[in-house]
């Protein structure tokens, strides 16, 4: 009673010093979306900017009066810009400019037309894309192409971000190569940006290294038996969020975020107190199968939200599932040594603890923001 006692006020605690650090984000839907709608002469920019990414990059205010919607027009309009190949620009008109909520918090708004400056077309434009970008380095902006005319579902272009802000846009549909590297490179983009994911895989792996004897870690496995271990949970967690995230965006099937979002976040704190008192020993597989299932349902509806071909592409959603195992097989090579010369040293119980408990700690706080009870 008095180890769970310790375990509670070390997670209390650690979860009240972290209420006020906004910059405690887990699993985000995509930060700003441009989707380009390519007519002969001209291509229609539908824009979706988050207002408080914008809020946080320019300081302006996110509201409807003249003077806001005025400095959001002027911000957007130095940010964004079609270039064919010879670097003339096109032709620039900003409609529909507005802060709205659409689903889930305020958005900015905007369709953008853009319009060729003479009667030859080439077969590539160049799109510059920076709103945000240049003032907040986790911030991505995805780029979606819909084809009008060619019955095709919206393509995904690519990502942007800080320090790579242009993307080359084919007025013909892409390649297979250029679409499942983009899709691979959304996986790996969304990974990095879901802190509760890699969270939730660092205190999977931690506690691999224990044996669990009468409800207590009591001892250690060899570094074969770790390594068997560690490959198994990881295993156990790529079969789960792969087959939930291929059967949920190939049916259709959509399911709230509301429920999904803390369901993942308690993923992360049940492991996390398992890594500091075992809760499910020699359950280990069968758990990391389970909770990748509802991982898994963060990453489809992810997908789903980016309205892109990934989605409806068997190709591209394993380019998708590919870019989160390319991240997840990164962070257990780089773990993994550490963890075999840290669990023969004194310092290994320490680490382990206050690892677990921050997790725990961000865990909780994901938990009461994903519900409502604070904001997130």
């Amino acid at each position: 009673m008095r180890n769970w006692i310790f375990i509670a006020s070390v997670l209390l605690a650690a979860c009240l010093a972290l209420l006020p650090a906004s910059g405690v984000k887990g699993h985000t839907t995509p930060d700003s979306q441009v989707t380009l709608h390519i007519h002969d002469r001209r291509i229609v920019a539908d824009v979706i900017i988050p207002a408080s990414e914008y809020g946080y990059a320019t300081g302006n205010l996110d509201a409807n009066d003249e003077g806001s919607l005025k400095s959001a027009r002027a911000y957007i309009a130095a940010h964004a810009s079609i270039a064919d190949r010879s670097g003339e620009e096109w032709d620039e008109r900003i409609d529909n400019l507005r802060f709205a909520t659409v689903s889930g918090p305020k958005d900015l708004l905007a369709t953008i037309t853009f319009t060729a400056p003479g009667d030859a077309v080439d077969e590539a434009i160049t799109l510059s894309w920076s709103p945000v970008l240049e003032q907040t380095p986790d911030h991505f902006a995805t780029v979606l192409v819909q084809r009008e005319g060619s019955g095709e579902a919206p393509e995904l272009a690519g990502l942007l971000r800080q320090g790579d802000t242009q993307i080359e846009i084919p007025r013909g549909r892409s390649g297979f190569s250029i679409r499942f590297g983009s899709a691979m490179r959304l996986g790996i983009e969304h990974i990095m940006g879901g802190l509760d994911h890699l969270a939730f895989l660092l205190v999977l792996l931690l506690a691999a290294p224990l044996v669990a004897k009468n409800g207590r870690w009591q001892g250690l496995r060899n570094h074969r038996g770790s390594i068997r271990a560690l490959v198994i949970l990881a295993t156990g967690f790529t079969i789960g969020h792969s087959l939930t995230l291929v059967g949920v965006v190939l049916s259709g099937a959509t399911l709230p975020g509301s429920v999904v979002e803390p369901a993942i976040a308690a993923t992360v704190l049940i492991t996390a107190v398992h890594a500091v008192r075992p809760i499910f020993a020699r359950r280990e597989l069968v758990v990391a199968i389970v909770f990748g299932l509802i991982h898994g349902l963060g990453f489809a509806g992810f997908v789903q939200q980016t309205e892109a071909q990934v989605g409806r592409s068997m190709a591209t959603l394993a380019g998708f599932n590919i870019g989160i195992e390319v991240i997840q097989v990164a962070l257990i090579v780089l773990f993994v040594p550490v963890l075999l010369w840290l669990e023969r040293k004194a310092l290994y119980r320490p680490v382990r603890l206050a690892l677990a408990s921050l997790v725990g700690a961000m865990s909780v706080y994901w938990i009461v923001s994903r519900i409502g009870l604070i904001p997130g």
